[in-house]
């Protein structure tokens, strides 16, 4: 039963890393939600989770069904796949808690930390002999202008930078999960419970977050870092150790590559070019963040109730 349930629970895991618009999930969104729904309702039969608990689920359900009916009041097209869209994330992630409550969170940071060494592995190939993933991975369709290939397994841009994505259509989407795992292993009870392990796992997951090349994942894995560093824990002594060699290495590499650095080409060189650009499609993922911030600023400095 045990294993059972720990083979179910890894197997929705890799569902819900695929829901959040993984390179699978985009290439096939027409069909993918009805399909990931029926996967959710199989397991929950097979590991018998209860159905009388699912006041949450009902509600999101009714308040989807709601925006479906103003949608085509509208006059726009919205369907069983529209409510799907709001309701299989939730579903997806219930599921998963719900296969084994006590383990959902260990398992969250053990299975993120082996596909993390799954994901660099195969970052390293992409590196050093690109042409093997050329030949073993289809191409899926182009993306932001890179030809994206693979998808069940690893996706790979096969631009002139390698970044690590992961199962997912771009890095930006991979460190949040990364970073997702870092917190919870170093802030949480679960975290605690892989032991002496801890440190190595650490020490994985930041370089899956470094090799993304994301200059918001970079900040975030920073800002995760250093809260640690206050946090009491019998390992806090080799966390903090381990968190500044890190940052340290960074730091380094800034000094010693300097405009080639991955701190300055991923994190400062964006920052720099904020406001060059007024056309959409041309701003980078920073200078798009910061503007989407100034808008809404603007728009409650205008109208705070925005009616």
């Amino acid at each position: 039963v045990v294993q059972k349930r720990s083979f179910f629970q890894y197997l929705m895991l890799y569902i819900v890393l695929i829901c959040g618009w993984s390179t699978l999930y985009w290439k096939n969104s027409d069909i993918a939600p009805i399909v990931i729904a029926a996967i959710c309702i199989f397991v929950k039969i097979v590991t018998r989770q209860s159905w009388k608990k699912y006041k949450e689920i009902l509600f999101v359900c009714i308040f989807s069904g709601f925006i479906v009916m103003n949608h085509i009041i509208w006059g726009n097209d919205a369907g069983l796949g529209t409510i799907l869209e709001f309701c299989v994330p939730l579903l997806v992630v219930d599921t998963y808690i719900h296969i084994d409550k006590t383990k959902a969170v260990y398992r969250f940071i053990n299975g993120i930390y082996v596909y993390a060494i799954v994901s660099l592995l195969f970052t390293a190939v992409a590196v050093f002999m690109p042409q093997v993933l050329n030949n073993i991975f289809s191409d899926v369709d182009m993306y932001c202008g890179n030809m994206l290939k693979g998808s069940l397994i690893y996706t790979y841009q096969g631009a002139t930078v390698v970044r690590n994505c992961g199962l997912y259509t771009e890095p930006g989407l991979f460190h949040i999960v990364l970073n997702a795992a870092i917190f919870l292993l170093l802030y949480t009870v679960w975290g605690e419970q892989f032991g002496a392990k801890r440190g190595k796992m650490l020490i994985v997951l930041s370089i899956a977050v470094l090799t993304t090349l994301s200059a918001t994942g970079i900040l975030t894995l920073g800002v995760v870092l250093l809260g640690s560093t206050f946090v009491k824990s019998k390992d806090r002594k080799k966390i903090i150790v381990l968190s500044m060699a890190i940052i340290v290495t960074v730091i380094i590499d800034y000094f010693v590559r300097d405009t080639e650095s991955v701190l300055y080409e991923f994190v400062f060189s964006k920052f720099a070019q904020y406001g060059q650009s007024s056309v959409w499609g041309n701003l980078n993922s920073i200078d798009a963040r910061l503007r989407a911030i100034e808008v809404v600023q603007y728009a409650l400095s205008v109208n705070i109730f925005c009616v």
